[in-house]
């Protein structure tokens, strides 16, 4: 039986996250803690752009995967509509 690619699996898992994510959660997916990560935020340094909301701030997944050199292949399958109740 042949395994899936992994970068086939952090694709997938990543884009299973939405269009953007939190810092603190960019952080785990590039591999360094919370603190560092607003720190870095706080510099201007972080690996990738930073969007800002008010107070929120975002991180693209597709800048994500880019920065890490994954492929955007294709975006997650769509939830299947809940199907209609019957009155």
């Amino acid at each position: 039986m042949n395994a899936p690619e992994p970068t086939l699996q952090w694709s997938e898992r990543i884009l299973a996250l939405g269009p953007t994510v939190d810092i603190a959660t960019a952080a785990k997916i590039l591999g360094f803690g919370r603190t560092t990560a607003f720190e870095l935020m706080r510099q201007g340094t972080f690996p990738v752009e930073v969007l800002s909301f008010g107070r929120v701030r975002r991180v693209r997944t597709a800048d994500l995967m880019a920065y890490l050199h994954i492929p955007v292949t294709a975006s997650p399958e769509p939830a299947p509509a809940p199907a209609a109740r019957a009155a």
